[in-house]
């Protein structure tokens, strides 16, 4: 079905040669697919690798990916701090004493600094970690999709819910619809009585004017449009592919539709049961945003 939301997270771990790669995915909702790849430094070529496996996933959405390198400890690689770093971190101390700045590097700010973890991956090739990137992104892509189809499955039973109650809305129109013209009668003549204006039931003129009124009033093509909109809606939420930027265009005409309604029938209580309706499709709307 094509219910999926285009909010969730989804996690893959993935083993190297010494080596494990982490790949993080949260997605939040987004008219066109936007990618933000985070890589360590030293691997930013590889961000490619990540594109390519998202984009064969997703369609819809801003997809943020998070890649962590971390090398185990006894893999064969030197883990010894290279003098490079060394020489940064004199550059820093130096720094801060022509400047008067309090020198506060402590260990637990050196095993922490992302600068030191890039240079130490550095000695894991691109090449090796390609392989175990995409596997990794793979692997937290299908986490993600599965998030985003359990949410969209809720999503979809609720936005079935809503649409179910507009339709009881449109019912309730459709009943009172032909009420409307013969309520307008009874006035009319009530004010020409009380103008103490003789007109007969059968006057001409009463009856042309009656008959404006009934075709201005006339609801009956927005309300049986509303039902086709409805039916349609939930046929796209049953459709194999996703349908989200879709049901958004149909919300639009359902909402002309019942701006139409509201602004012909010319009565109180069909005003109430409008202004009821354009409510619940407000939240409709907002929730259609989050499908892919």
């Amino acid at each position: 079905m094509a219910y999926n939301s285009m909010t969730g997270f989804g996690c893959g771990t993935a083993n190297g040669d010494g080596f494990v790669v982490t790949v993080e995915l949260s997605s939040v909702n987004r008219k066109q697919l936007d990618l933000s790849i985070s890589l360590p430094s030293a691997y930013n070529a590889l961000e490619g690798v990540c594109k390519d496996v998202l984009k064969d996933a997703f369609l819809r959405g801003r997809i943020n990916c998070k890649v962590q390198l971390q090398q185990l400890a006894d893999s064969n690689t030197s883990r010894e701090i290279p003098e490079e770093f060394l020489d940064y971190l004199n550059e820093l101390r130096q720094t801060a004493a022509k400047l008067g700045i309090v020198d506060d590097i402590t260990l637990s700010t050196i095993v922490k600094s992302p600068v030191l973890a890039n240079m130490l991956n550095v000695s894991v090739k691109a090449e090796d970690v390609e392989p175990v990137l995409r596997e990794a992104t793979k692997q937290a892509a299908v986490a993600l999709q599965q998030m985003r189809e359990t949410e969209g499955a809720a999503l979809a039973k609720d936005l079935l819910a809503r649409v179910a109650e507009l339709e009881q809305c449109r019912a309730a129109i459709v009943k009172l619809a032909p009420t409307v013209p013969q309520l307008y009668k009874e006035q009319l003549i009530k004010r020409l009585k009380e103008l103490e204006v003789e007109v007969a039931v059968d006057d001409a003129s009463l009856a042309r004017e009656l008959a404006l009124f009934a075709d201005r009033c006339d609801i009956s093509e927005e309300y049986t449009r509303l039902a086709t909109h409805f039916a349609h809606f939930a046929k796209l939420l049953d459709a194999p592919e996703p349908a989200g930027r879709k049901l958004d265009f149909l919300c639009q005409e359902m909402n002309r539709e019942i701006n139409t309604i509201g602004s012909k029938a010319n009565n109180s209580d069909i005003s109430i049961i409008v202004i009821d309706m354009k409510s619940k499709l407000e939240a409709i709307r907002e929730q259609v945003q989050n499908l892919e």
